[in-house]
C-alpha cells in the first residue's frame, strides 16, 4: 500500500493535476477546517506550491464543488486536514502543516509563512512520515542547454502535535558527500537520534533503501 501511494504521489504532483487523474473528476474529498467544520464535495482543481531551497512541492489549495453545488477554493492555511477518496475506494490523507522556515535550523522549529497539504505515508507511535516531490535544476555551464533538471521524492516528518513538517531527505539533492550530517541536522532536537545517526549503527545504504525506516528507529528510541 505504501508503494502504491508513493507511485500515486509521483503522478499527482509531478505529471498532471489531481483533477485529471480519475475519470470524470470523480474524486471526492473532505476538508476539515481550522475551526473543526468540514467541507465535503468533489475535487475540481488543485494548486501546488514549491517551497525552500530544495523546491519541495506540496498541494496548497483545492477547489471543491460542494454537495450543495457551490464551488469553493480552500487553501492549506484554512485547514487542518484533507482526505481524498478515489472512485475505487482508495483514500489518501493530507495534513496541513508549516514547513521549516528558510535558512533556519530544524531544531529551532521556526515555521514558514504558509501551511501546505502534506501527503501522509506512515503513521507511527509518535511520528508521522510524509512524501512530497522536489525538482532541482543544476547549472553545468552557460546557456539553457547546459543545465540538468532532477526530480525526486522528498521525505519529511513531524512529531504528533507539531505544526511543522521537517524535510530530512531529498535524493536529488543529498546524493553526494555530507548526507549524514544533513540528516542529523533534521533530527538534532532528538539527542538520542542525533547520536544514533552519527554512530556506526546507522548505515546510509540501508537508509536510502527505506528512508521512512529512520522514523521507526526514532519511535523506538523515544
Amino acid at each position: 500500500m505504501k508503494n502504491f501511494i508513493l507511485i500515486l504521489l509521483t503522478a499527482l504532483l509531478v505529471c498532471t493535476p489531481l483533477s485529471t487523474q480519475a475519470k470524470n473528476n470523480e474524486e471526492k474529498c473532505v476538508i476539515t477546517l481550522l475551526d473543526g467544520n468540514k467541507i465535503s464535495g468533489k475535487v475540481v482543481k488543485t494548486n501546488n506550491k514549491k517551497y525552500g531551497p530544495n523546491n519541495v512541492s506540496n498541494l496548497y489549495s483545492v477547489k471543491v464543488k460542494e454537495d450543495n453545488g457551490n464551488e469553493r477554493e480552500i487553501s492549506a492555511d484554512e485547514a487542518n486536514s484533507l482526505v481524498i477518496t478515489y472512485d475505487d475506494g482508495t483514500e489518501i490523507e493530507f495534513m496541513s502543516l508549516y514547513a521549516v522556515k528558510n535558512f533556519t535550523l530544524a531544531k529551532n522549529m521556526n515555521k514558514s509563512g504558509h501551511r501546505y497539504f502534506w501527503l501522509v505515508i506512515q503513521k507511527g507511535k509518535n511520528l508521522i512520515g510524509f512524501a512530497s516531490t522536489s525538482s532541482i535544476t543544476t547549472v553545468t555551464g552557460v546557456g539553457f542547454m547546459n543545465s540538468i533538471r532532477s526530480n525526486s521524492l522528498a521525505y519529511s516528518y513531524c512529531k504528533k502535535g507539531d505544526e511543522i513538517a521537517v524535510t530530512y531527505y531529498v535524493p536529488s539533492v543529498n546524493a553526494t558527500g555530507g548526507l549524514t550530517a544533513d540528516i542529523r541536522r533534521a533530527f538534532d532536537r532528538f539527542p538520542k537520534m542525533a547520536n544514533y545517526i552519527e554512530s556506526d549503527d546507522f548505515k546510509l545504504k540501508d537508509f536510502k533503501k527505506n528512508p521512512f525506516g529512520l522514523l521507526d528507529t526514532l519511535d523506538n528510541l523515544q
